[in-house]
């Protein structure tokens, strides 16, 4: 199938994690490249208990993906921009067929962790047009600026609801 490239999901992916609270946040942001007009901006955030850093920055990616129609999936590239090495090592240096092919052991021949987490985004990976592309976190992009902001709203958003039900009991 040919792609119109004349499109391009770029989608700006960030996790977090504050020891402080065992409090872990997930978003993203991204917009459609249509050569020229003004993209839309579509994001989404959300916030949990007890899952790491890693899980987090996974979940955001898992989000994103899912977030998009299948017919835009199928129509269209999709650039993933992530500050996550782990992720984009993972497809750059295709650690993920080694680990399918290794039943699902890393290199030290340990179970991977967040098997069911990277499962659904090979599964995306090898079912549609996509690119992981590394950025810089905490610098000046904006996108990825946007990201990491709404990460931390998730987080704080999820704090305070956590105070007043503590306050409550």
């Amino acid at each position: 199938m040919i792609k119109n490239i004349l499109y391009i999901l770029n989608i700006w992916t960030d996790g977090g994690y504050r020891s402080s609270t065992n409090v872990s946040g997930w978003a993203y942001a991204g917009y459609i490249e249509r050569g020229g007009d003004n993209p839309n901006l579509v994001s989404n955030k959300g916030a949990a208990e007890g899952f790491t850093n890693q899980q987090m920055e996974m979940t955001a990616v898992v989000k994103a993906l899912d977030s998009i129609p299948e017919v835009m999936l199928e129509d269209y590239p999709v650039k993933i921009h992530t500050d996550s090495a782990y992720i984009c090592n993972c497809f750059k240096d295709k650690w993920w067929a080694k680990w399918i092919m290794n039943d699902w052991k890393n290199s030290k021949g340990k179970d991977v962790a967040n098997k069911g987490l990277w499962e659904c985004i090979i599964d995306f990976y090898n079912s549609y047009d996509i690119e992981f592309v590394k950025v810089k976190g905490h610098s000046n992009n904006k996108m990825n600026n946007l990201a990491d902001k709404l990460v931390n709203e998730a987080m704080d958003e999820l704090e305070e609801e956590l105070e007043t039900h503590e306050k409550r009991s």
